[in-house]
């Protein structure tokens, strides 16, 4: 299933390693409206830059329920 995942993400490419997508969230006025601009234009699954860091965005609570047990810690 996350073969299936990997191969719809769509990425937002970014022109600096540093600042990553930190422009084009600033210029769209706040994360929350990059986001809808970004799945708008991708689709439900796409990633970004924060700086270095890629950061993979899902816009549909059932992709979530999909991947959320990859999160789950092993008990103590």
């Amino acid at each position: 299933m996350i073969a299936v995942i990997y191969k719809e993400v769509n990425y937002e490419h970014c022109c600096f390693y540093r600042e990553g997508n930190i422009p084009d969230i600033s210029e769209s006025g706040s994360i929350t409206e990059f986001l809808i601009d970004i799945h708008k234009k991708y689709g439900p699954i796409t990633s970004f830059w924060l700086g270095p860091t890629q950061v993979v965005s899902l816009a549909s609570p059932e992709l979530i329920k999909q991947v959320v047990h990859l999160f789950d810690r092993p008990g103590k």
